[in-house]
C-alpha cells in the first residue's frame, strides 16, 4: 500500500488514502485537514520518540487526528507507553508498527486488523472504524500478544 510519513512543524504524521499532499512543511493540523478532506487517515508516528520528530503532547489539540502509533519498534517502551496513554486520553485509534531498519525488527510490533485488508480503502476503513489492535510479538511465547 502507498503511504507517506510527512514531517510537519510539530512532528511526523503517517498518511494513508490521500495523494495530493503539499511539499511545503505544514502545521500538523493543516496536513490533517487536507488528508481528512481527501478521505484519508492520519496517524501520529512515534509521537514520543526523543529525536524531535514526534508530535508528543500536541496530540491533545489535534482533534481530527485519526490514530496514534502506540507501539513503535524504534521507540523505547517508556515512550511507547506515553503514546498509549495519549491515545486512550484523547480517544484515538491505536496501531503498532515495527519501523524496521534491519530484518530482525520486521514484525516485532504490528497491527492486527479485525477487517480483511486487500486494498488501501480497506485499510482506511479499518483505521477509521477502530478495527485495529496494536500487537507485540513475544519471542518467549512464539505468538503475538495484544498490547492494549
Amino acid at each position: 500500500f502507498l503511504g507517506i510519513e510527512v514531517l510537519t512543524k510539530q512532528g511526523d504524521i503517517l498518511v494513508f488514502g490521500a495523494y495530493d499532499i503539499p511539499s511545503d512543511m505544514l502545521d500538523a493540523s493543516e496536513l490533517i485537514n487536507i488528508v481528512k478532506n481527501q478521505g484519508g487517515v492520519t496517524i501520529a508516528a512515534h509521537p514520543y520518540r526523543t529525536n524531535n520528530r514526534g508530535i508528543g503532547d500536541n496530540i491533545s489539540c489535534l482533534k481530527d487526528l485519526t490514530a496514534v502509533e502506540v507501539l513503535n519498534g524504534n521507540t523505547d517502551i517508556t515512550n511507547n507507553k506515553k503514546a498509549l496513554n495519549s491515545a486512550v486520553d484523547y480517544e484515538k485509534v491505536m496501531i503498532g508498527a515495527s519501523d524496521a531498519h534491519i530484518a530482525s525488527q520486521v514484525g516485532v510490533y504490528a497491527t492486527k486488523f479485525d477487517y480483511q485488508i486487500t486494498k488501501i480503502s480497506d485499510l482506511v476503513y479499518a483505521i477509521k472504524n477502530n478495527l485495529a489492535t496494536p500487537m507485540l510479538y513475544s519471542e518467549k511465547d512464539k505468538k503475538y500478544l495484544n498490547w492494549r
